[in-house]
């Protein structure tokens, strides 16, 4: 990586939907890679990075991700592909964020960590720009995911 680099790799370069190098590192790379990208300052403004983190197989690393880039300031209720780029392509799926994403992967510690940075369970899905169910809270009802409705429950009642 960091030879591909030296010779004039971009790491910002940025894929069909907005997606940055950073965003497939988050979701399934090496975590020394994910650092690499930081260290080097690659942007992070681009590419549904939290739910990317939210996915990542690892769930520590996932949740260690969010709060390190939910401090720069990234929005934890963003809708994925969310973007002028990907939202043309993307207008008649389901757009979901990343606190639905960590609860569709039963990814505790990402939930966990999403709504520590002020995640919404409440929040809705996006279809064709607009809010439809399921929440958070409803999607875990409906998973039956006992972790997943405790920690919803505890965060309602303030006490995570």
């Amino acid at each position: 990586m960091r030879w591909l680099i030296e010779i004039g790799a971009d790491v910002d370069k940025r894929a069909d939907f907005d997606e940055p190098v950073l965003s497939i590192a988050i979701a399934g790379g090496d975590i020394r890679v994910v650092r690499l990208l930081l260290e080097l300052g690659a942007d992070t403004r681009h590419g549904n990075l939290l739910h990317c983190a939210a996915q990542r197989p690892n769930q520590s690393e996932g949740a260690e991700l969010i709060d390190y880039l939910a401090q720069t300031g990234l929005d934890t209720n963003a809708h994925r592909h969310n973007n002028p780029v990907a939202l043309k392509q993307r207008l008649g799926t389901t757009l979901f964020t990343p606190l639905h994403v960590a609860c569709r992967k039963g990814n505790v510690p990402a939930a966990k960590a999403l709504l520590q940075h002020s995640a919404d369970p409440d929040r809705m899905v996006l279809e064709l720009c607009q809010p439809v169910p399921p929440s958070v809270k409803e999607m875990a009802r409906e998973t039956g995911d006992k972790e997943m409705i405790a920690l919803l429950s505890r965060a309602a009642k303030g006490r995570l």
